[in-house]
């Protein structure tokens, strides 16, 4: 990752994180359960992969694609992408903060009567990887130069004012160095020797 400017690496890390996330808990079930015949509440943490659905599957495949796209431009340093490459890193980051944030509120069901399902801390953590993702792509999208930089307009042709014989000879010498020499050698039509 030596290629990679300091926003790239933020984006690479936050990626990582996004990855990492999956494995935390996402989600706290308590339940009753009875306990060396005490009925007692009882908490168990679900990670994002213990309740895996598209959503997850989405933001792994984002975080992937991030990384993978971040390899090849430190080791080839150019590749071809749709737009700037902070364009691309802020959609892949506004795109998993969303899914997210969908996953905070759309909380797997109770599976059991009288349970509930709340949020852990590892929803946090891919929000904050999520937040990180974005902003590493804004930052790259400033200094970052287009993919395709405009084109320029065709300018119209200098018109030089008339010049004397010595700076055509000038102008000929810069021109064509052969013709140059022939044109010293020879004198004008006007001037002749005998």
């Amino acid at each position: 990752m030596h290629g990679l400017t300091r926003e790239e690496r933020l984006a690479g890390l936050a990626s990582v994180g996004l990855l990492v996330s999956l494995l935390l808990p996402w989600y706290s079930k308590s339940y009753a359960a009875t306990v060396h015949g005490r009925l007692q509440q009882t908490v168990a943490n679900v990670s994002a992969l213990g309740n895996f659905t598209l959503v997850e599957a989405a933001v792994m495949a984002i975080a992937g694609t991030v990384l993978v796209i971040l390899c090849l431009r430190a080791e080839r340093g150019f590749i071809s992408l749709p737009g700037r490459d902070g364009t691309v890193l802020v959609v892949a980051g506004a795109w998993s903060l969303a899914l997210v944030v969908f996953r905070a509120f759309d909380q797997p069901a109770a599976d059991r009567p009288g349970a509930t399902v709340g949020i852990a801390w590892g929803i946090f953590v891919a929000l904050i990887a999520a937040g990180a993702l974005t902003s590493a792509g804004m930052r790259t999208r400033r200094r970052s130069p287009p993919a395709f930089p405009a084109r320029r307009q065709r300018s119209e042709p200098a018109t030089e004012p008339l010049a004397g014989p010595s700076q055509s000879l000038q102008r000929s010498q810069r021109a064509d160095p052969a013709t140059a020499a022939t044109e010293q050698l020879t004198p004008p039509p006007g001037d002749r020797l005998f």
